[in-house]
């Protein structure tokens, strides 16, 4: 009796036979099976056309650049942008050693921190004193300073910056900043933008203050949708 007998005699289970047109074993011996899952957590499969294999995210996701942690820094220096990210999003929280442990700003373009150049507008709201703002609208100031009020010395500040235009030479280099801290029981909050007037990329951002910075800062990038 052949062994197509000992298959239970239905038009499915025949019509099924019907279709194979090769070894069955060698067909399931060729399937492409999955690469190995062992220490690709949050990875997404992707292929390259042949071979199936884990990979990141790509475009339009947010990665961690870079993680600085600073105690009592004169200088906190982020030069960690590169052509696989368009933006730049840049937390911080520092606690000052000195008197106005605020954060001053510079941008590196063509190898050196720039000393001139400088545009912005910072809005302080202050439940205290209401909403005040400083405007600076000539381009020769010599750094970026958020209107931030007398921070003292063991006080708390953090916020964020947003840095666009990294990699696009002919622009401004341009960044707005959203500064949080609290004066005793009152909160604050600074928020503003500004840009320096060069046509070259930006290659980095220095902080400074006053007094010395001490804190962290993570650099997240969003990847831009070639890399």
């Amino acid at each position: 009796m052949s062994k197509s007998r000992d298959i239970a005699d239905s038009a499915a289970t025949i019509n099924y036979i019907d279709t194979v047109t090769s070894n069955v074993q060698d067909q399931i011996d060729n399937l492409d099976p999955l690469p190995s899952q062992t220490g690709n957590n949050g990875l997404f499969l992707t292929t390259d056309g042949t071979d199936a294999s884990w990979g990141a995210a790509g475009g339009s996701a947010w990665e961690v650049v870079e993680e600085i942690t600073a105690s009592a820094a004169s200088t906190i220096e982020i030069e960690s942008f590169t052509t696989a990210y368009d933006i730049y999003k840049i937390f911080f929280t520092f606690e000052g050693s000195t008197l106005y442990p605020y954060p001053l700003i510079r941008l590196k373009v063509g190898g050196a921190y720039q000393t001139s150049l400088y545009s912005y507008l910072s809005i302080l709201l202050n439940p205290n004193l209401g909403t005040s703002y400083s405007q600076t609208r000539s381009t020769s100031s010599s750094r970026i300073q958020p209107t931030i009020d007398n921070v003292t010395a063991g006080d708390y500040i953090w916020g964020s910056f947003d840095v666009g235009s990294v990699n696009q030479s002919g622009q401004p280099n341009t960044m707005s900043y959203d500064i949080n801290y609290t004066l005793g029981s009152v909160p604050q909050r600074v928020i503003g933008t500004a840009q320096h007037n060069s046509d070259s990329a930006l290659e980095g951002i220095r902080l400074y203050g006053n007094g010395t910075l001490t804190g962290k800062v993570i650099v997240l990038g969003l990847k831009n949708s070639a890399a």
